[in-house]
């Protein structure tokens, strides 16, 4: 499944979504002084965020745990 990244316009923390065609918003990233922020929203409304020293890596962390939702079934 293919995420498409969207840099949120006038956000002074360089927040940036993912979104996928079927799914739409997945979670976001955002720049925190020198790290970077992923937060990943769960199909049951929670959110899990965790710190990265890149936007890569901030990135990365979406799409794994989008993956292992579709694993585990959660996700259709």
């Amino acid at each position: 499944m293919t995420v498409t990244w969207t840099k949120t316009s006038g956000c002074t923390l360089m927040t940036e979504v993912g979104t996928t065609k079927k799914l739409g918003d997945i979670g976001y990233i955002y720049k925190d002084g020198s790290r970077w922020t992923s937060v990943y929203m769960c199909e049951d409304g929670t959110e899990m965020d965790s710190s990265y020293s890149s936007k890569e890596k901030a990135k990365k962390s979406v799409v794994s745990e989008l993956a292992e939702e579709f694993e585990l079934g959660r996700t259709e």
